[in-house]
């Protein structure tokens, strides 16, 4: 990694300063855990221009103090909930070493875009994923039908487009996904979705 100006030679930088990473570094499964979380996060807070979390308070801040954040007993993030955060940017793919992540809220940030990175067929622990009212764009990436754990998709008032891949409406049956939840008249064809919503549901909203 030549590029010192780099994002992801950044977040290295970052945890390799860290007294707390060096005091880890004698327990090798510690120091993995500590440093793969702390990579994905600094990266998701780059990449989405989410500047509310302060790097100063290191990779112990991330279950301690930062917002939108809440992590398990192991200190392991299980949910981020961006609903409403301004986000800019795209979703990156070092999302996918948030392995605990179980609930996942991106809804109703107007001004974030890109695609839905394949890895995210990678979070084999997701229970729970809004998409809804942004301006995320693109197929369905088939990796989704990886999440048997998923039960609940909001992917409506978004720019996807093409058709649901079987893989994921598949998990309606061999998985425990019982809401897909899109919008009426959409360029996104998904024949088995619960529920539509209208033009009119979403000014609701």
């Amino acid at each position: 990694m030549s590029d010192h100006h780099s994002p992801e030679y950044k977040a290295i930088d970052w945890l390799l300063s860290q007294d707390e990473l060096e005091v880890a570094s004698t327990d090798c499964p510690t120091w993995d855990s500590m440093f793969g979380v702390g990579y994905a996060m600094y990266l998701v807070r780059h990449h989405l221009g989410f500047a509310d979390w302060d790097l100063v308070d290191g990779v112990s801040g991330i279950c301690k103090s930062w917002s939108r954040v809440h992590c398990n007993d192991h200190q392991q993030v299980t949910q981020l909930i961006f609903n409403n955060a301004n986000l800019t940017g795209s979703i990156p793919t070092e999302l996918a070493g948030l392995k605990h992540l179980e609930h996942l809220y991106f809804n109703t940030n107007h001004q974030l875009g890109g695609s839905l990175p394949s890895e995210i067929g990678s979070l084999t622990n997701l229970r729970t994923l809004h998409l809804q009212q942004t301006r995320l764009a693109g197929p369905i990436p088939t990796e989704m039908g990886k999440l048997t754990e998923l039960e609940q998709l909001m992917i409506y008032d978004t720019d996807f487009y093409g058709t649901f891949p079987d893989e994921v409406c598949a998990l309606r049956s061999i998985g425990r996904l019982n809401d897909i939840v899109v919008s009426c008249h959409s360029a996104l064809l998904c024949s088995c979705a619960t529920h539509c919503k209208s033009q009119a549901e979403m000014v609701g909203n």
